[in-house]
Order: C-alpha cells, then structure tokens, then sequence
C-alpha cells in the first residue's frame, strides 16, 4: 500500500456510494494503450522502444479466468497487433531493428 508521510494513501475510493480507484493509482494498461495508440498514430520511433516493447509483449492478466476479460484481452490483443505493425511500419527503411523483450 502506497505511504505518505501522515500514514498509508487510499487506493480505494468510496463515492455516491460506488468504488473507484484513486486518482494517485495509476492504471499500467492505460499507459500502455496510450502508448500502442502512439505507435500506430506516429511515423517516428518511439521515445522508449523497450519499454513500448515491454508494453506491448504483455498479455493482458494472463492467469485470471474471469469471463468479463476475454472481450478486454481480445482488444488488447488487436491494438497490440496493430501497435506492431505500424511501429514496424515507422522504422522500414531506416535499417532499425527491433526486439520483443519478456519481463521474467
């Protein structure tokens, strides 16, 4: 849990009678869908190639069998493919390689 000075933040949110995350907790997947949509949108190499690498080499809670995720993980999936190509399609002719690297 994230500590502050006074005690630990809250991550969790009640409001209207709903939860939510707070606006400190930072959504990983929201980053990297920004990213993908970076890389499809941009004809230039990406700021952090590794990480966008990293990003989009991750499979979307891979081991939660929750029926709700197969259409989230078949978006992901989708944007990732695209993401690649037209990352791929920015370096052609440049000579750049790339490499998907794997977070062990």
């Amino acid at each position: 849990m994230p500590r502050a000075a006074g005690g630990p933040l809250p991550t969790v949110e009640c409001v209207d009678r709903r939860l939510r995350l707070a606006p400190l907790v930072e959504v990983d997947l929201h980053l990297a869908r920004c990213r993908a949509q970076d890389a499809i949108g941009d004809r230039r190499p990406p700021e952090d190639p590794e990480g966008l690498s990293a990003a989009l080499g991750e499979e979307l809670l891979p081991r939660w069998p929750d029926e709700w995720l197969v259409l989230e993980r078949e978006r992901w999936d989708q944007l990732r493919l695209h993401a690649l190509e037209g990352w791929r399609g920015g370096c052609g002719g440049t000579g750049s390689t790339w490499r998907r690297s794997r977070r062990r």
